[in-house]
């Protein structure tokens, strides 16, 4: 009997642990090098570079290391993974496999010291004949995760815990409607404008 209620009770338990995760920071996709635009358009056979880029919380000084995939890179050709600072070691590809349930893929970059969040930029160069539209690239976390529960993370810089920090996973629109009509009809009301 008392095995049945503690089995409950972590049933219970385990699902608001599992909500209540502290995130260090965050980690994105941008159409800037700033970082600062999620979404961005992209013309047939032509490249584009889009950015991943990291701002951590006050807490921790920097980081020595990233472990995340990226979903959704199946619709264009990525031919171009540029990582600054350079690392120290890459290991895996920057992909999340097609079926996440059983599939691996995913990217761990390490650096020899601490950098700060503001100095690391991952430009990523893509090309397509067939641009999607309203498609998103999703930062998960790598598959299999090194972490339980699974979670995107940074290994900070600080000692005497070396422990990774679970990092929140941002996204990033390629060629919105919604941001492409709203565009043109900012154009639109300025051609009818009063002198």
């Amino acid at each position: 009997m008392h095995r049945g209620l503690l089995v409950a009770a972590l049933l219970l338990i385990a699902p608001r642990a599992a909500a209540q995760v502290n995130f260090y920071g965050t980690i994105g996709i941008y159409d800037d090098p700033a970082h600062t635009q999620p979404f961005g358009t992209m013309v047939p056979l032509v490249s584009k570079t889009i950015y991943v880029g990291v701002h951590l919380n006050a807490e921790p000084d920097g980081l020595t290391g990233l472990e995340f995939s990226i979903a959704g890179l199946d619709a264009v050709i990525l031919f171009g993974v540029d990582i600054q600072p350079p690392s120290t070691f890459v290991l895996g590809d920057i992909h999340a496999p097609v079926d996440t349930t059983t599939g691996s893929g995913g990217i761990n970059i390490s650096w020899s010291t601490c950098i700060p969040d503001i100095d690391v930029s991952i430009a990523l160069s893509l090309v397509s004949a067939v641009p999607p539209s309203d498609h998103t690239f999703q930062i998960l976390h790598r598959f299999p995760s090194a972490l339980l529960p699974p979670h995107v993370f940074a290994s900070p810089c600080h000692g005497p815990c070396f422990c990774p920090m679970p990092l929140e996973g941002r996204s990033y629109t390629l060629n919105p409607t919604d941001a492409t009509e709203a565009r043109t009809w900012s154009v639109v009301k300025n051609l009818y404008r009063s002198p």
